[in-house]
């Protein structure tokens, strides 16, 4: 490796001479420094600082963001610039990569721009934030890089154009958690490209405190000049705790240094002339066959462990309390002659705690930054279903089954973590006391989350899949689970909510059969409608669905002998309604129409769309070829006013959710108006 590339390499490494052994009159790597790695790189691994190290344009993973060169209008808009293995001063190849060609400075600015949007959007994917997750517990795996010479064509002061060369550490693996460490320095990618401003830049990590701007600064492109200083500011920023840099550098304190590997040769791969090409080999296996991730429930469980570690840490819990959330320990507060099932539910409303303290408490602003999230006012549902999703995989400690924890997804609304008021769900105790004076508000309540954990439980219920044909209403041991009716029903939890509702006599009955059956460690049995136990029976998904059917809400389409039958219907006898009870089953009608029923209807219009294309197709002729213009106007105007009412609903979420929406807003749809002209 040439000395030019050599010396920027050594320039981000922490005390170089303690990799270097000297041989004659000069100085080899010790033998101890380098490993050989899976795909067949000679690996040096040194400790460097913690900005060292950049993103690199070439990673497989943000390939497609660039326009490939071979589109026509490739010469409008930048292309990655191809790359070439580097040479020695002798001619030989060497380790380190560079462009055949110089490339203009505006081309690799715009190169760099690209690279950090592409990135930053495929890093969005995470279920957290990456730059917290290197300030609380630092970096976990070492990223890989490589050296790469880039030769940048740039303006000079006279006027004419000049070739300056900088050494880039690129990476080959883990190009955001360099992104994220840089971050936490005040830097960017662009910056080492085209040079740092130390000063500046410890400015920019300490949030850009006002009245402590720093002097004009000159960019420092040589990395042998520039790390130092930027080292020399954070230490003694770190020293002193007055300086404006102080808590700055102390957020970087897990990645201050960090262990870097550096592919410096290759071993048994061929011709060192192929090392441009070969040293991204593993970063396309990575991305050709990912690695193995964890379970949703095992990753949502890690989450919950976190959060209780951190509580417990900043002694919000003590460690009998955490063992037992943690499922690791006995209950620390056991109260004699409590049932199993009602020590379970005291656990489960202590585990909802948790993922949802009050807000604006020291919980609260805990668990956000644990969770890498955003300010309370700027959680979306994502955040929330994340914590139900850490709640339900917390929950199966005290369960006999482990059940997908999307089962909770959508359970609460998307302001659950906004709202200024703490989210508290009704113990199984409140459901039975309010039961006994015939009062189900309650239970409407607890089978919003607490209820939905005891029918997944009992395999009940499962996760909506999110397609029609991936929906088996059975598990494998269920005699009716390849039926291809049940195969085509697709609930979510709010409509089997809404569906129990209708039926909450026997709906109260089935969750205490559920109970019975936990305490005894049996089966649960089905209930007649009275909500009594069917002696021999047991309860399945099959019966659940089947008596407790799939509503939609919607008015039945009138049939011919209905038409022709002039007798008017009997109405139904008056009963009294717990306005609660009315609330939580219209709120869940509502959202089961338009999250279910709406999008099952576009799908099968879609489908129906497909079938009518290939139908055209094999006849020859255009898929509404030989209808009356008449068709395709109705078509239009049909498709005219639903368009209209969709928008119209959208825009009235916000006033449902936070005030503001009357009845009145509802009673103009388009779509009905349309119905009414069609139908004279």
């Amino acid at each position: 490796m040439p000395l030019e590339v050599s010396r920027g390499v050594a320039a981000f490494v922490v005390h170089p001479k303690s990799l270097l052994i000297k041989k004659g009159e000069g100085y080899e790597l010790k033998p101890t420094a380098l490993s050989t790695s899976f795909d067949g790189e000679l690996v040096l691994t040194a400790n460097v600082h913690g900005f060292a190290g950049n993103a690199g344009e070439y990673n497989e993973r943000i390939r497609s963001h660039y326009t490939s060169p071979l589109r026509r209008d490739a010469s409008e808009v930048p292309t990655l610039p191809p790359l070439i293995t580097g040479t020695t001063a002798a001619g030989l190849p060497a380790p380190f990569i560079t462009t055949a060609e110089p490339v203009p400075y505006e081309t690799t600015a715009s190169l760099l721009t690209t690279m950090n949007a592409a990135l930053n959007e495929v890093n969005g994917d995470r279920k957290y934030e990456l730059v917290d997750d290197m300030m609380l517990v630092g970096q976990q795996q070492a990223t890989t890089h490589v050296a790469l010479l880039r030769r940048i064509w740039e303006p000079a002061e006279d006027g004419t154009r000049r070739e300056r060369v900088v050494v880039d550490l690129t990476a080959t693996k883990g190009a955001n958690r360099s992104i994220a460490r840089q971050t936490l320095f005040g830097l960017k990618p662009f910056d080492v490209v085209f040079g740092v401003r130390p000063q500046r830049a410890l400015w920019i990590a300490a949030g850009r405190p006002m009245g402590q701007e720093p002097p004009p600064e000159t960019p420092i492109p040589q990395p042998e000049r520039w790390v130092p200083a930027l080292a020399e500011l954070l230490r003694k920023a770190y020293e002193d705790p007055t300086h404006y840099g102080h808590h700055a550098a102390r957020n970087a304190t897990l990645v201050a240094v960090v262990p870097m590997q550096i592919v410096v040769g290759l071993v048994g791969k061929g011709k060192l002339e192929d090392f441009h090409s070969s040293v991204f080999d593993s970063n396309r296996g990575d991305h050709r066959r990912p690695p193995l991730e964890y379970r949703l429930i095992d990753r949502a469980a890690a989450d919950f462990r976190a959060l209780l570690r951190a509580y417990k840490t900043d002694e919000l819990l003590d460690e009998a309390k955490r063992a037992w959330l943690a499922g690791e320990g006995p209950d620390p507060d056991a109260r004699p002659r409590e049932s199993f099932v009602d020590a379970r539910d005291r656990r489960d409303h202590e585990l909802f705690g948790i993922v949802f303290p009050p807000p604006d408490s020291d919980q609260a602003r805990l668990a956000r930054r644990v969770l890498s999230e955003p300010s309370r006012t700027q959680t979306q549902s994502k955040h929330v279903n994340n914590r139900l999703r850490m709640f339900a995989a917390a929950v199966t400690d005290g369960y006999t089954t482990r059940w997908n924890p999307r089962v909770l997804d959508g359970a609460l609304p998307a302001n659950a973590i906004r709202t200024t008021n703490q989210v508290i769900m009704p113990t199984w105790k409140d459901v039975r006391s309010a039961a006994a004076d015939n009062d189900f508000g309650p239970l409407g309540e607890f089978l919003r989350v607490h209820g939905i954990n005891w029918l997944a439980d009992a395999g009940l219920v499962e996760a909506d899949r999110g397609s029609i044909g991936a929906q088996a209403a059975g598990g494998d041991d269920d005699p009716d689970a390849d039926s291809g009716l049940e195969r085509q029903v697709r609930r979510t939890m709010s409509n089997y909510r809404l569906a129990l509702m209708q039926k909450p006599r026997m709906a109260f009955g089935l969750l205490s059969e559920l109970a019975h059956a936990a305490e005894l460690n049996l089966p649960a049995r089905e209930v007649d409608e009275h909500g009594n136990p069917v002696e021999g029976t047991a309860a399945t998904r099959h019966w659940l669905n089947t008596t407790f059917p799939k509503n939609t809400g919607r008015k039945p389409r009138a049939s011919g002998s209905g038409m022709s039958d002039p007798t008017p219907p009997a109405p139904p006898p008056a009963q009294p309604v717990d306005p609660a009870t009315e609330h939580t089953q219209a709120q869940a009608r509502f959202v089961e129409a338009v999250t279910d029923d709406l999008v099952d209807v576009m799908a099968e219009i879609f489908r129906l769309g497909e079938n009518l294309t290939r139908a055209g197709d094999k006849a020859g002729v255009p898929p509404l070829a030989g209808s009356a213009d008449a068709t395709t106007e109705a078509l239009s105007k049909a498709l005219v006013a639903v368009r209209a009412d969709i928008m119209s609903v959208m825009a009235l979420l916000t006033p449902m959710t936070y005030g503001g929406a009357t009845a009145s807003d509802f009673q103009s749809s388009q779509s009905a108006k349309y119905a009414e002209e069609a139908a004279e």
